[in-house]
């Protein structure tokens, strides 16, 4: 029967990532090598891990260029290594500018994706029920039925999701948008075509 390492995960290894203070996605080749020297708490196993780490530093160190926001951060903060704190600003700035841009370009898929639905026409009742008590804590027949979604929004006697960043407008109705036959929720609540599945 194989040994299995507790460091390992799905994209690298948990003692070499914690070495270095960012995630390094290890190489099964390189865990292959770790677990044949000692089993994964040997002696040899933790100062091959200690050595490839200090390896993967120094190469890093070489590229700053290349090198992210959260990778600078860690060569600065857990490796003594000099870094231009301009450089982490900008290099900080350019990842959270994708991460919104990233965002915004999901979002626009998804209300394209509620949008293109339509043409196969409404969603049933069942389902609008389902996500008109999600959404307002109440039925379709106005019967209450659990509490509110905490991102219902009300304006001009007309309710809204304050979550789901579609803002105020006639398309972003909740009477409306619940027609939608695909339909996401920010909360991932019943009813809706991404709701977390409980077992």
């Amino acid at each position: 029967m194989p040994v299995e390492c507790v460091n390992r995960t799905a994209h690298g290894c948990i003692d070499i990532d914690n070495r270095l203070g960012w995630k390094h996605g290890t190489s099964e080749q390189t865990c292959a090598v770790c677990l044949s020297l000692d089993g994964p708490t040997g002696e040899h196993a933790e100062k091959f891990r200690e050595q490839h780490a200090a390896k993967v530093v120094e190469l890093t160190v070489r590229m700053t260029d290349r090198a992210g926001p959260d990778v600078l951060a860690a060569l600065r903060d857990k490796h003594g290594v000099s870094v231009d704190a301009k450089d982490l600003r900008d290099k900080q700035h350019a990842r959270d500018g994708w991460q919104r841009a990233k965002f915004s370009w999901s979002r626009a898929a998804a209300f394209a994706k509620s949008a293109l639905s339509t043409l196969n026409g409404s969603a049933d009742e069942q389902t609008r029920n389902t996500r008109w008590i999600s959404c307002t804590g109440r039925n379709l027949a106005g019967e209450f039925v659990s509490d509110p979604c905490p991102s219902l929004r009300e304006l001009d006697s007309k309710l809204y999701c304050g979550s789901c960043g579609c803002g105020v407008s006639e398309l972003s109705r909740l009477d409306r948008k619940i027609e939608y036959q695909y339909l996401e929720c920010p909360r991932r609540r019943a009813g809706f075509s991404n709701a977390e599945k409980h077992a």
